[in-house]
């Protein structure tokens, strides 16, 4: 066979040889204690199965040139670990779509960051391994044909198509809006990276039934991925399961057609962007003028909406120094802009991580570009200091970071001086639990006060979290009045429950079971959400019920987070505290910890591994044993025998599960919101696996609401201390090494 470079391979292959090579390296491996049962017996069936369907595909021939000779350069270097890995199984379809890696290693490099090198040079046909279990523009391609087929039967005719700065990310974006033009559909294409929420904005906006984006958000730069959304949201469910079993599962290459974007009927492709197109940038002028829509603008004053007080921006604004980190991602425009509008003067950016790069050159190979992370944000911070010096980083009021699809944001803020030996000097990133604590807090207080405007009405009020999340928040909401939802993990429960209230759905858990944690007070009347937030730096405000369910809810933003938003919003909550010579955790000491009808609420977050997931063939069995290991401590307490956690009692336990990834991991039943271990009502540790990679996460939460303003510091210190040794405890317990 010859590929499009004119580069010769044979494709004589001893298959039975090859099935049998791997199925010793396969058992090898099981013995060896890599494997878990249940991946030994998928192993066993799917990886020479799914081998020599790719390698023998013609489609795959035509379409990626280079696919079929870097399969057979692996079988003959024998790299059974990275063919197992890349072709056990289709990558997992999870809650948002699909993410995963981009490349295993390529030939032509002996270093695995020279894999992103060659993948970014030579795009998406570079000559790296593919398989059905890796991003790459075959599984891209079958995963879009089954979304085209799915909206061709619901009779849907508009998809917008968006992407960030991951590599290739624009190519992966035209290559889908190839194959939807193929199907009859009609895209509006972005002209540039774009975040995430502007994207489900623009969904709202011109009324279209999809939405694609090209993006793995938050993950290390060896990773790509594809959000699918609805509405303005994240596929609920249901939708998700019919897409996936309908659709996507039973696709094949037969099925991709594609059509180039230069012969597309005038009336079948649309350019999203700014005021004017980009200088340099296709937009396939040739055959047919294509509208040009400036979505961006409609996304910035649609934010700037949600500003409380402007007469506060007005007066003290200016006064506040500001730095800004876009991590090389897609919020590198809007975000300045907003805070540029809301009078912000003393604005400093971090000008190396302005550009677009998806090899996020500041960070190493398998760090997460994540701004919620405390390693990844320091990154930002010492560049910072190396451009503006260290006593321009001292003034900051604040220094924002958003991950490259903006979807999220993270915060260091000032700290007061008596703190500072508590926290480690002038600055610290807030949790999310604690920045959005904070913000709820603000919102409620003004809404209630002197903005007593079409806010003032807690009564028809509610917020929106999930189980994870602090209790801070529930509590915060109850005290002012309102009612609350708590669901499972991710904003697509979010955005499920919303609906569901606005539809008047009954909540209980009972009734929906695969939504829905638990509720507070609430009722029919209440139908207006004024927060919805994660612990996972995601935030939005989804407003009251629509006018119908392809706009956004009344006075309310895209359901699913805007970390280009909640950086609006957290410098209007600097610039309070400011105006008022205080800090933000000031206020949260004052006004929301030493209230006792909430209290200190300390929470601990550590993923596992440190950072991306457990690689390889047996990266899935760390994750089992070590949750097979947390199920038999339940089971240890569910028999009457004392349990207890860094000296702590545990008095009741709780295993939360959806069925949403049962048959991935082979395991009915399995725990995929997670386990929990109780010490008080407001106390406990949490193990809570990926469903999509292999990973885990820990979640401890502690209470103490007998704070007084002179104790808080104290209490502050032994309750972040004792939360840390109930972490370090728990993974001794479970077999899991820092």
């Amino acid at each position: 066979m010859k590929s499009k470079r004119g580069e010769q391979h044979s494709c004589t292959v001893d298959y039975s040889r090859v099935g049998r090579e791997l199925q010793r390296f396969i058992t090898a491996q099981y013995k060896k204690k890599f494997l878990s049962p249940e991946l030994y017996q998928k192993a066993k069936l799917h990886v020479a199965k799914n081998l020599i369907l790719w390698y023998t595909d013609p489609v795959i021939a035509k379409i990626s040139p280079h696919t079929q000779p870097a399969i057979h350069q692996a079988i003959s270097e024998k790299r059974w670990a990275d063919i197992c890995e890349l072709y056990s199984d289709d990558i997992a379809f999870g809650t948002a779509g699909i993410r995963g890696r981009s490349v295993v290693r390529a030939f032509d490099v002996p270093d695995p960051q020279d894999e992103l090198v060659c993948f970014a040079r030579d795009g998406l046909d570079a000559k790296i391994l593919k398989g059905p279990n890796t991003i790459n523009d075959i599984v891209i391609l079958l995963k879009s044909a089954g979304i085209a087929r799915y909206a061709k039967d619901k009779s849907f005719s508009h998809i917008v198509v968006g992407y960030d700065s991951r590599i290739n990310g624009r190519a992966f974006a035209e290559l889908v809006t190839q194959l939807f033009i193929a199907y009859g559909l009609t895209v509006y294409l972005f002209d540039e990276a774009v975040p995430y929420p502007e994207l489900m904005f623009a969904v709202s906006q011109l009324r279209a039934d999809l939405g694609i984006y090209i993006s793995a958000s938050h993950n290390d730069k060896r990773y790509n991925g594809y959000k699918v959304c609805r509405f303005g949201a994240q596929l609920d469910a249901i939708d998700r399961i019919e897409l996936y079993e309908h659709y996507i599962r039973p696709v094949t290459t037969k099925d991709i057609m594609l059509t180039s974007l230069a012969q597309a009927a005038p009336d079948k492709l649309f350019f999203l962007g700014g005021q004017a197109k980009i200088p340099g940038a296709e937009y396939y002028d040739s055959f047919y003028p294509r509208k040009h829509i400036d979505m961006h603008i409609l996304h910035f004053t649609h934010c700037m909406q949600f500003i409380l007080n402007r007469t506060l921006l007005r007066r003290w604004s200016k006064k506040l120094a500001i730095g800004y980190a876009a991590f090389h991602g897609a919020g590198r425009k809007q975000v300045p802009n907003l805070l540029v509008h809301a009078g912000c003067t003393q604005l400093f950016l971090v000008e190396k991580m302005q550009d677009l790069n998806g090899l996020f050159p500041l960070f190493s190979i398998i760090q997460q570009p994540d701004p919620g992370d405390e390693q990844t944000m320091q990154i930002a911070m010492d560049e910072f200091i190396r451009e503006h010096g260290t006593s321009a980083f001292e003034k900051l009021d604040l220094f924002i970071g958003t991950d490259p699809d903006a979807d999220r944001a993270g915060f260091v803020v000032s700290v007061p001086e008596n703190q500072r030996k508590l926290y480690g000097g002038t600055h610290v990133l807030l949790s999310a639990d604690e920045i959005w604590t904070a913000l709820l807090w603000y919102r409620l207080y003004h809404s209630r006060g002197f903005l007593s405007t079409i806010f003032n009405n807690p009564g028809r009020q509610f917020v929106a979290f999930t189980h994870v999340t602090t209790d801070a928040i529930g509590l915060l909401a109850k005290h002012y009045g309102l009612g609350y939802v708590r669901t499972w993990v991710g904003f697509s429960f979010l955005a499920s429950a919303i609906r569901h209230v606005w539809m008047h759905e009954d909540l209980t858990p009972e009734k929906n079971p695969s939504v829905i944690y638990a509720c507070h007070d609430m009722n029919s009347r209440r139908t207006w959400n004024v927060f919805a937030c994660e612990q996972s730096n995601g935030f939005s405000i989804c407003g009251d019920i629509p006018k119908n369910m392809h706009t956004l809810g009344t006075h309310g933003h895209v359901k699913d987070k805007d970390g280009t938003l909640a950086a609006l919003l957290v410098f209007e909550l600097t610039t309070y505290a400011k105006s008022h010579g205080t800090t933000i955790i000031e206020l949260l000491d004052t006004q929301v910890y030493c209230n006792p009808a909430i209290g200190l609420i300390v929470t601990a977050y550590e993923p596992l591994p440190r950072f991306g997931q457990f690689e390889g063939l047996d990266g899935m069995s760390r994750k089992l044993f070590a949750l097979k290991k947390t199920q038999s401590l339940i089971r240890m307490h569910e028999r009457g025998k004392s349990v207890s956690i860094a000296g702590l009692p545990v008095v009741r336990t709780a295993i939360y599960r959806t069925g949403k990834y049962d048959t991935l991991h082979n395991w009915p039943g399995f725990p995929d919101e997670g386990m929990r271990f109780f010490f008080g009502e407001y106390s406990h540790i949490t193990l809570r696996p990926s469903g999509t990679s292999q990973s885990l996460r820990i979640h401890v939460q502690i209470r103490d609401n007998t704070v007084t303003r002179d104790s808080i510091v104290e209490k502050k210190r032994l309750l972040h201390k004792q939360a840390n040794a109930i972490i370090q405890d728990f993974k001794k317990k479970i077999g899991i090494r820092s």
